[in-house]
C-alpha cells in the first residue's frame, strides 16, 4: 500500500513531534476516496503501561465495506503536564484543516517540549 510504504520510508529515528506531523500529513496528500483523519490524544495502556498518546489516523474503506486505518502514534512517558490532555476529533468535524487544528492544540504545544519514548506505524482493519 503506497500511503503506508511512504510513511515507513520517511519516518526516521530521531524526528520531531513537527517532523512526525509533517510526514503524516505528507502520506494524507496521497489521493485515497473517501478517506477521514482521526487526531486523539490522552494517556492510555495499551503497551502494558500507561503512556501519553499522540494518535494520528488515516481512515478509509476497502473492498469488503469495512474500514482501513494507518496509524501513526507518538508515545510519550506520562507527566502531570499530560495527564489530561484528552482529544478525539475527526477531519470532518472541523472547519478548518485538521493539521492546523493539531498544531494549534494544548497537546501539540505540550508535546513538542517533551521527549519521544517512541513511535509506531501500523495499518489496521476494522
Amino acid at each position: 500500500m503506497e500511503a503506508l510504504d511512504y510513511l515507513n520510508r520517511v519516518i526516521t529515528d530521531g524526528m520531531t513531534l513537527e517532523e512526525l506531523v509533517d510526514a503524516f500529513e505528507g502520506m494524507c496528500r496521497i489521493p485515497i476516496a473517501d478517506d477521514l483523519i482521526l487526531f486523539e490524544t490522552g494517556r492510555f495502556s495499551f503497551t502494558g503501561k500507561p503512556m501519553f498518546y499522540i494518535s494520528l489516523v488515516r481512515q478509509f474503506p476497502n473492498e469488503d465495506e469495512e474500514y482501513v486505518q494507518i496509524h501513526l502514534d507518538i508515545l510519550y512517558p506520562p507527566s502531570p503536564l499530560n495527564r489530561f490532555l484528552s482529544t478525539s476529533v475527526w477531519s470532518d468535524q472541523l472547519e478548518q484543516s485538521i493539521f492546523a487544528y493539531i498544531r494549534s492544540s494544548k497537546a501539540f504545544a505540550q508535546a513538542r517540549r517533551d521527549q519521544i519514548a517512541r513511535v509506531e506505524v501500523y495499518l489496521d482493519e476494522t
